[in-house]
């Protein structure tokens, strides 16, 4: 059965390896990053081996952005959060700003697809699957990550909830938290 999963941060990195295996067990892809060129470069890539790959070139932190194109989409079947900002920096020397920008892109981010995609697959009374990329560094800590780790921290315990929540409904929601790549 083919499904139709959207991927956040799915230009480059994990998100795009992710996208290259969903393609390859014949699934459709949505890839969400804010860059047009990285996201029109993975996709022609992807559409080169075969893949229907749609894109969008939104900010995650965009809840109104983010419910439109979800809404929009004829077929949605899941979404993998891998949506991040992060940058080493001592919490010392952090600003508030980029404190808030880390978690609103992880951890905000990860809220406004998951919560679309819910309210959607509810309304459709379909099932669907959910990924978190969270990080290891949630719960051992790491030094220059306090901004990061918090908002995956945040995410992990969401996902939990979000798990227990909608699983009534058929939708599974899991995290997984990869090392240093």
């Amino acid at each position: 059965m083919t499904c139709t999963f959207i991927v956040t941060g799915g230009s480059s990195g994990i998100g795009l390896a992710i996208a290259w295996q969903l393609a390859a067990e014949g699934h459709d892809l949505v890839l969400v990053a804010r860059g047009q060129d990285g996201l029109d470069a993975a996709a022609a890539g992807l559409a080169d081996a075969g893949a229907r790959v749609e894109v969008a070139a939104l900010d995650v932190r965009d809840h109104a952005a983010v419910a439109a194109l979800v809404a929009g989409l004829p077929a949605v079947d899941g979404v993998v959060n891998n949506a991040a900002g992060n940058f080493a920096c001592a919490a010392t020397d952090l600003s508030p700003n980029g404190f808030r920008a880390v978690v609103e892109i992880s951890l905000f981010g990860c809220f406004n697809f998951s919560t679309a995609v819910a309210r959607r697959l509810i309304a459709e009374e379909r099932p669907g699957a959910m990924l978190n990329i969270a990080a290891t560094y949630a719960w051992t800590g790491a030094p220059g990550v306090s901004h990061s780790a918090a908002a995956k921290a945040g995410m992990i315990a969401f996902t939990k909830s979000v798990a227990a929540e909608w699983a009534p409904h058929g939708i599974r929601v899991n995290a997984l938290a990869p090392g240093f790549v």
